[in-house]
């Protein structure tokens, strides 16, 4: 059971209370890759190196004038806003708060902005025994962006030598003249300024979140609570694209406008008991109850392509168009879940703690016979320090506690249907005498009818220690986790008629183990008032099962992974890499046992690969284990607030330790072949033989330098960081001071949100979610974190 909890008014007269917040927000980093000069230098050298002539941008025609900077193009100063009044109070019958909030989010890159209105009212009214109440909120919320493409992957390829728009560039495919790759200017990267122009969807979700609830207290020990939640949202999307092109041999499409209109509501009914009850040193606290939740979502499509233009605009609206129109629609979410549920909490006399909980789920996402789940739990806790026997003046509290629980996971990407066999009856045959089309069908994506709930399983270990009257707070915890049954979308080849995404199964088993510790000193004594705080958290996953993979297969493969029993999940796969050829006797040296040459297509200054096999040839059967993973051994935090007289002080940090990051930019950035170079790059020369990057070259019919960048451990790079999340300055302002105005708790902050991060990553941000839990850590254009800076006052009357 999750329960939200929302402010609520006060008995009192009215109060109203206002806070505000404007900031900017920034990008801390930008890859550094060559102006136009220097990129006409090198790749004049990289085809030169090859023996061919270079494209006539970087040539005969190289116009130093144009030297596009695309993360200038693209990237801008953010801003960010946030208001909210409320008002509140109530009486010794009743309390309410109403608030209205406006919240609005300009990104640091260009055509994408968010914004947000926000209206919520609670009231809580008691007759007799008798309670009731409601929380409602409505929003509507706006979400501007472009359609296509991820600028963090494509701003660093770009070519510099190509310009944004030039007249040189247009065409019947491309009208607007955008800069694209050619052959005078090879690069496949995509224009984000282009599609910023010509790709743009507006979103708008209309949103209704509620429950109410009666509370009636039959006994003074005793309470039945029925609550009725509901959240409705009424979506709207709007596509319109425009005629062009944004990168090089692309398919042209026509113009065209989309309308997407979908409604969801999920429903909730609970129906809970309460217990409390004390006798003596004995106390009961107990709750049983029984919650039911349905969803749905049905959404209805129409399009209609060829726009027609007034005075240079184009008309957005779907009969406005010219071209062929269609239309769909359909269910995409209906399911629910029952859920009966049980809790014991007991206490003897402060000192022996139990808990015991317990839940039966049946969630339709499963087929019938797998829908069920049971999950229960146990927790118990000595709190030593309070046996008669204990008698340390320096400890204020001592316990010790331990559990162990089963929890039912299922990932929010499970669908409603996901267990049945969906068909596609979109094809026509023709056959029969009158050669008329006949509806057909087949079955798009394999289903999995044995999905079932992934299991949870959890046993922790733990003691808690306050000293000096618990200025100084520290806990200690080993925990042991095992997601039993993990549901994971395993890859599929596409000849087994895998067409609509690799299906959802129960492919294994993951254990975590490690030590959870936090500590904390409290100094409240003086003008100068304290408090400092850290945690950390070590992690050890190792993969126990990975299902039914096949005879003999005891792996769950990626093209960059391989979780393998025995090993950690997702642990990087790749070609093995050992330094750089430095002359041609040592390609001849890299040989077998037998004397096969391992490389003979190399030459000095490319990357030598370990033969892992010991076949004599360098292929993907060479991949192995590099014994790095992207999950964290150690994740860390520490906060310190301080206070001085009317000023306060915030600071907050983060770090994540251990893990290894896949750069997949600088995989292409350092791969050489249609793209921009890193400004620092030094390729490998006879004269600069002392070097990790090696030799530049067209790998048209060169087969080395396509190895070079192929995936391999050469991209994997540290990606620990120590990062300041937050730091804020306050000023709390002196009530007298706003004299009979009536206002109160006045204060004034400036805040900082990422401003520092501490690392050896090269990419923009080392905190890299990547691919799902099996590529996590693949760079592939991450979006990285802004620095924001935000003013704010907050004060009631």
């Amino acid at each position: 059971m999750i329960i939200i909890t929302t402010k609520q008014g006060k008995e009192g007269p009215m109060k109203v209370s206002f806070s505000g917040k404007k900031g900017v927000k920034q990008l801390p980093n930008r890859w550094d890759v060559m102006n136009s000069t220097e990129f006409a230098a090198m790749q004049t050298a990289q085809y030169e190196n090859s023996g061919l002539t270079p494209p006539a941008l970087v040539g005969a025609d190289f116009d130093p004038t144009v030297d596009t900077d695309w993360q200038d193009e693209i990237i801008r100063m953010g801003t960010l806003q946030d208001y909210n009044l409320s008002l509140s109070g109530g009486s010794g019958s009743g309390t309410y708060m109403i608030s209205g909030s406006f919240f609005e989010n300009e990104g640091v890159l260009k055509g994408r902005d968010f914004e947000r209105y926000s209206f919520r009212v609670n009231s809580t009214s008691k007759i007799g025994r008798v309670t009731f109440g409601e929380n409602i909120l409505l929003s509507h919320s706006i979400n501007n962006t472009p359609d296509a493409g991820n600028p963090f992957y494509d701003m660093p390829q770009l070519l510099p030598v190509i310009p944004v728009q030039g007249e040189d560039y247009v065409s019947e495919g491309n009208p607007g003249g955008w800069g694209i790759g050619s052959v005078n200017a090879p690069s496949y990267a995509w224009n984000p300024v282009a599609i910023l122009d010509l790709s743009q969807r507006n979103n708008q979700y209309s949103k209704l979140v509620g429950n109410a609830y009666i509370n009636v207290k039959i006994a003074d020990w005793i309470s039945y609570k029925f609550n009725a939640g509901l959240e409705a949202s009424f979506d709207y999307s709007k596509y319109l694209r425009k005629d062009g092109v944004w990168s090089f041999n692309a398919a042209v499409y026509p113009s065209s406008v989309a309308d997407t209109r979908s409604t969801w509501f999920s429903k909730l009914f609970e129906h809970t008991l309460n217990i409390n009850k004390e006798i003596g040193k004995h106390s009961l606290n107990a709750v049983v109850g029984i919650s039911q939740q349905s969803s749905q979502r049905e959404e209805t499509f129409a399009q209609r392509s060829e726009l027609q233009q007034f005075n240079g605009q184009y008309l957005n609206t779907i009969n406005s168009a010219t071209g062929d129109p269609t239309a769909s629609g359909s269910r995409t979410l209906d399911n629910f879940i029952l859920g009966y549920m049980g809790r014991v909490n007991y206490v003897y006399d402060d000192r022996y703690l139990l808990t015991l909980t317990g839940r039966i789920d049946k969630n339709s996402r499963f087929a019938e016979d797998y829908r069920t789940g049971v999950f229960p739990s146990i927790a118990a806790g000595w709190r030593i320090s309070e046996e008669s026997f204990f008698n340390v003046p320096l400890i204020s509290n001592l316990k010790l506690t331990a559990s162990y629980g089963r929890l039912g996971v299922i990932p929010g990407q499970v669908g409603s249907w996901d267990y049945l066999g969906n068909l596609n009856s979109n094809p026509r045959a023709i056959f029969g005498p009158d050669q008329a089309a006949n509806v057909g069908a087949y079955q798009a994506r394999i289903a999995n009818t044995q999905l079932k709930w992934e299991t949870r399983i959890s046993q922790n270990v733990g003691i808690e220690t306050g000293l000096l009257d618990d200025r100084i707070l520290f806990t200690a915890e080993w925990y042991n986790s095992l997601s039993q049954d993990a549901i994971l979308q395993i890859p599929l080849p596409q000849y087994l008629g895998n067409l609509g995404g690799n299906p959802f199964v129960n492919a294994g088993s993951i254990r975590n183990r490690g030590l959870e510790v936090s500590a904390a000193y409290r100094k409240r004594e003086g003008a100068f008032k304290w408090d400092a705080s850290v945690n950390f958290t070590t992690i050890k996953n190792k993969v126990e099962d990975v299902g039914n993979q096949g005879e003999g297969i005891d792996y769950i493969p990626t093209g960059l992974t391989r979780s393998k029993i025995g090993r950690p999940i997702s642990e990087w796969y790749l070609l093995k890499t050992a330094g750089i050829f430095q002359s041609a006797q040592e390609v001849l040296d890299h040989t077998t046992e037998d004397g096969t040459v391992i490389q003979p297509a190399a030459q000095p200054g490319d990357i030598r690969f370990v033969d892992v096999n010991g076949d004599g040839q360098i292929t993907e059967d060479d991949r192995d284990y590099s014994g790095k993973s992207p999950w964290p051994t150690l994740q860390a935090g520490g906060q310190f607030n301080a206070s001085y007289q009317n000023f306060t002080l915030n600071l907050q940090l983060v770090g994540v330790f251990g893990n290894t990051i896949y750069n997949g930019v600088r995989q292409v950035l350092d791969g050489y072949q249609n793209t921009n170079f890193r400004s620092d790059i030094q390729p490998w020369t006879e004269e600069n033989p002392n070097t990790s990057d090696p030799r530049i070259g067209v790998a048209t019919d060169d087969v080395a330098l396509s190895q070079n960048a192929s995936n391999s451990t050469r991209w994997l790079e540290d990606g620990s960081y120590l990062r300041i999340r937050n730091l804020e300055l306050g000023y709390n302002f002196s009530d007298n001071l706003f004299g009979e105005t009536g206002i109160q708790n006045a204060r004034l902050y400036l805040s900082g949100q990422n401003l520092l991060t501490f690392t050896k990553y090269s990419g923009l941000d080392p905190d890299v979610v990547g691919n799902g839990i099996l590529e996590r850590g693949f760079d592939a254009g991450n979006w990285p974190s802004s620095r924001v800076y935000s003013l704010g006052l907050q004060f009631q009357f």
